[in-house]
């Protein structure tokens, strides 16, 4: 089976990181995959076991998405965007894939709906159209406005075959985050997780003792670094900054500026994982509930800011291990209020190609489904 994957990372790199873990996944099944990256170049990713092609890239002006820039740093044009596209349909034509998942849209990456709908267009009009699934994290940014809503169950229901959601339904259900509709709901397939191999303790107990920070792969984390390092004097513990992203060296330098004697500063290597740590403080963003999960630490939950799980400050201070701590807070977590009804609908009826390709839907789906599972187990 032929898998694409197409991924445009904006802010940080964990959308990268799990697409590139997904493919991992077919790739040990036996599958031929190919992953499509629209964002900036990520060589900390790579590892040379996955096909990867790059757009030319893009990224978002800092938190505003709606502002998209080059790696020079200049406002994508019109002729910019339009490369990207033809690079992306050509990759579609090349490879001609049995699977087509995109990462996110159309729950998000909205501003490139225009190369995204050429790439489905493109899909549907194939003599044999490919399987076609979008790829969702556990918790999504709740839609700001019911039209975004609306927006991502008409295209769901106009091009895809399934809503891959990388979660476990009793322990992160979508609704928590999204507005699910009638129309929605039969297209969700919950995969479970996934995130890359449980961490095992590092051969050399590098971390023991020590308090880890990192914030991910993105700069808005800047101000958790900041904190640590003005924290530092006051905590018995050495501090290690582990700071990612494909600028990290820059960012290193700073810090290391400002750090006090008991603070290390450095890249955050793809080994960072394995290390063995006393406490934990973590930016909560893309690396969401999955990617704790796995460590089995003390943790202390000092800032969640999630505008769709409502935290109670009860559980502001967590200290007990996670395995006691999770269940304690998810009890206080609750769907937005204020969600307007507007989802309400009946599901479209599908046309005639859409009935004769379920004859070969729901096997595929079965596998998409045991390769996660895989991961899981992995």
């Amino acid at each position: 089976m032929k898998v694409m994957i197409v991924v445009t990372h904006l802010l940080g790199t964990g959308h990268l990181a799990r697409a590139l873990t997904l493919a991992r996944g077919y790739l040990a099944a036996g599958d031929d995959v190919l992953v499509v990256s629209g964002g900036m170049p990520a060589p900390m990713l790579a590892r040379g076991d996955v096909a990867l092609e790059q757009l030319p890239p893009l990224r978002s002006d800092g938190i505003d998405f709606t502002r998209l820039l080059t790696a020079t740093g200049v406002e994508a044009d019109g002729a910019f965007l339009a490369a990207r596209r033809q690079a992306l349909l050509a990759a579609f034509s090349r490879f001609n894939p049995d699977v087509l998942i995109t990462e996110l849209f159309p729950f998000g990456r909205r501003v490139l709906r225009e190369e995204f709908t050429a790439l489905l267009e493109a899909a549907r009009n194939r003599a044999h159209p490919p399987l076609v699934c979008a790829s969702i994290r556990d918790i999504l940014a709740p839609p700001s406005k019911p039209k975004k809503a609306i927006y991502a169950d008409d295209v769901v229901a106009r091009y895809y075959d399934a809503v891959l959601v990388h979660s476990d339904a009793a322990l992160m259900p979508l609704e928590l985050s999204w507005p699910v509709s009638d129309a929605l709901r039969p297209m969700l397939h919950y995969t479970g997780f996934v995130a890359p191999a449980p961490a095992t303790p590092h051969p050399e107990r590098a971390g023991m003792g020590e308090v880890l920070v990192s914030a991910g792969g993105g700069d808005v984390g800047k101000h958790v670094y900041e904190a640590a390092l003005a924290a530092a004097p006051s905590v018995q513990f050495p501090l290690r900054l582990l700071v990612g992203g494909a600028n990290a060296a820059d960012r290193v330098a700073r810090l290391r500026k400002h750090a006090p004697d008991n603070v290390k500063v450095e890249a955050a290597p793809i080994s960072a994982r394995c290390c063995t740590m006393r406490r934990r403080l973590s930016r909560f963003a893309d690396t969401t509930l999955h990617s704790i999960f796995f460590r089995q630490l003390r943790l202390r939950f000092s800032s969640l800011s999630m505008r769709a799980a409502k935290w109670s400050r009860d559980c502001a201070r967590v200290r007990w291990p996670l395995n006691q701590a999770l269940p304690c807070c998810l009890a206080q977590i609750s769907p937005p209020s204020g969600w307007v009804k507007f989802w309400k609908r009946s599901s479209p009826p599908r046309n005639a190609a859409k009935r004769r390709q379920a004859l070969t839907v729901r096997p595929a789906l079965s596998r998409l489904r045991g390769v996660c599972e895989m991961q899981n187990e992995n």
